[in-house]
């Protein structure tokens, strides 16, 4: 019986080594993908890819960033040490391909690198060195016949070992075999490796590095708050994979990774979350380049990314500069505090029973009457599909109820995200800017009136039955200024060599705003009364369509008018112009 709980503990020990290994798989994957569009310049990590893979522009800015902060701690290591004999160590180096990249830049001069991992994962990396010309011939001087079986590779200023990193007797005779010296300067590199591992295995690593090597600086990369949505979603995720996050919450935030360190025999430590680093070490041109290599609308999926990861440096020794801020003029000098103070208190209230059909991001939302709220646009989910939302919600603010009214006229630009509502004293609502996809953007200015009936004051509590009332969804028609079109027929509706309507969806989407299809007035009836929305005919000089723009309403000479300033074009690039809107005219005016 012991011997099978033995195997039953080696088999399962097994499982989630051979998991952990599969990560490196995937990222190495997301690296070659990174590089391959631009990000940052890496000509080896193609050949330790068997497939390669496009990636999201979401999952590019996340590598890339790692990419710059390691690369920057090693250069500036590299620097700090030119004039001495020093060694790089990579835990858990996987198929990273950082030393044929700096050993063809000629980086390493006077430098030992080595890169341990599992025994499965360096055999499979020795394999494709050595079958490979381009990476082979930068290896100098292979040793033909390694002392240790855990040495798979090793030469005059690179080795392969394959060693767990739990075994820290075993790891540190493989270091020494390898002909490593414990009293020049060192640098250990550790990338999302230790939050595989326990919270007492990772800390006695951390705890050895620091006693075993005279002067060592630990570089690391890594996940943190693991207790809000996204921590649980990020946890999930590497739990469904065999791969769970073990470390995290022992050490759940960046003062806890400090606190570790300092406790473990290290003497400074400098840590800085991803959002951070990417606002205040990468310079603003570097900036402009990345956003002008992929068309990304992401950036508050990438904030929550950045938020979630962490970058450290820790040294046995004082060092002269930071090796994070080591080279960059303006932040050398810069004392950056490590959790930003918190100067207010925000209450509210949470309401358990309130209508959840507001889950989206990008939409725009306007308050009207004292009591309602009118939602538009946004990227949500209806019937188990993430789409653009087309409907326009209206909530009770006394009992957070909503109706919908689903918009089924292809005339009119409903589905839109990050654009501006703005509401008038009327009850007037004007929808301006946005885009319906990362290559449309919205022409259309919509202007909202919602009539309420007094005798329907609040909505019906199922809330599920609201969605899809409205007259056009049951009766298949709407009502229009220029009369009433069947739902099917106005899927077709287009101009004509003769002026009759008769458009394509598509065409219509690219439909002049100044038409006469595009100037009726669509309504419909639903549970709190009649929502009417107006295509605005433009008259003076029409802003430039804009996404991530502001706008609100303002008072001159008594009359309320839209000021709308910023934003960024379809290319991205950023609008500093402002413009004002005279609802009664309907016309723009540039400041």
């Amino acid at each position: 019986m012991d011997e099978n709980i033995n195997l039953l503990r080696k088999t399962n020990k097994t499982r989630r080594e051979t998991a952990v290994q599969g990560t490196n798989d995937s990222s190495i994957v997301s690296k070659c993908s990174t590089s391959t569009c631009g990000y940052f310049n890496d000509p080896y990590l193609h050949y330790f890819v068997s497939k390669q893979s496009r990636r999201a522009p979401l999952i590019h800015r996340g590598y890339y960033i790692r990419a710059v902060a390691f690369d920057r701690i090693l250069k500036n290591f590299l620097e700090l040490y030119k004039n001495s004999k020093k060694q790089v160590i990579s835990l858990g180096c996987g198929f990273d391909s950082t030393y044929f990249r700096l050993k063809s830049c000629d980086l390493l001069q006077n430098t030992v690198f080595c890169e341990i991992d599992f025994p499965e994962v360096v055999k499979k990396k020795r394999l494709l060195v050595e079958n490979n010309e381009d990476l082979l011939k930068l290896v100098e001087k292979i040793k033909e016949q390694p002392l240790s079986p855990h040495i798979e590779l090793s030469s005059a200023d690179y080795h392969l070992l394959g060693v767990d990193l739990t075994q820290l007797n075993t790891l540190e005779a493989a270091i020494k075999m390898c002909g490593l010296e414990f009293d020049i300067p060192t640098l250990l590199l550790s990338e999302c490796v230790m939050t595989y591992m326990t919270r007492r295995c990772s800390t006695e690593l951390v705890k050895w590095a620091s006693e075993t090597f005279e002067e060592a600086i630990f570089g690391m990369y890594e996940q943190i708050n693991p207790e809000d949505s996204f921590g649980l979603f990020m946890q999930n995720h590497f739990y469904s994979i065999g791969s769970p996050l073990k470390c995290i919450n022992a050490f759940p935030s960046i003062e806890s990774q400090r606190k570790r360190f300092l406790n473990t025999g290290w003497v400074c430590c400098e840590v800085y979350d991803m959002n951070t680093f990417y606002s205040l070490f990468v310079d603003d041109k570097e900036k402009r380049r990345i956003e002008s290599l992929e068309t990304f609308d992401e950036y508050e999926e990438l904030n929550l990314k950045y938020s979630h990861y962490f970058i450290l440096t820790a040294s046995t020794v004082e060092l002269p500069k930071s090796l994070i801020t080591y080279g960059d003029s303006e932040n050398d000098k810069k004392i950056i505090p490590l959790e930003p103070a918190i100067t207010g208190i925000l209450s509210f209230t949470y309401v358990p029973d309130g209508d959840q059909s507001l889950r989206r991001f990008g939409h725009a939302s306007s308050q009207i009457y004292q009591h309602y709220t009118i939602t538009t646009g946004g990227f949500g989910e209806i019937d188990g599909r993430h789409q653009r939302l087309a409907e326009i919600t209206v909530t009770d603010g006394r009992n957070f109820k909503s109706c919908h009214v689903l918009c089924c006229s292809a005339h009119i630009q409903y589905s839109r995200m990050h654009h501006t509502s703005v509401p008038l004293s009327n009850g007037i609502t004007y929808l301006f800017g946005g885009r319906q996809s990362p290559y449309f953007m919205c022409n259309q200015m919509l202007k909202l009136i919602l009539t309420l009936d007094k005798h329907k004051q609040s909505c019906p509590g199922d809330i599920g039955s609201a969605r899809g009332t409205s007259s056009p969804i049951e009766s298949d028609h709407l009502v229009t200024g220029n009369g009433t079109f069947q739902g099917s027929d106005l899927e077709q509706c287009n101009h004509s060599e003769d002026g009759q309507r008769n458009h394509s969806i598509d065409s219509i989407k690219h439909c002049d705003s100044n038409c006469d299809c595009c100037n009726s007035t669509f309504s419909w009836d639903f549970e709190l009364g009649t929502l009417q929305v107006n295509v605005v005919a433009h008259n003076g000089k029409q802003p430039r369509e804009r996404w991530r723009h502001a706008a609100v309403a303002v008072t001159i000479d008594g009359k309320e008018k839209l000021f709308i300033h910023g934003g960024k074009t379809k290319t991205c690039d950023v609008l500093g112009d402002c413009h004002l809107f005279d609802p009664e005219t309907e016309t723009w005016e540039e400041l």
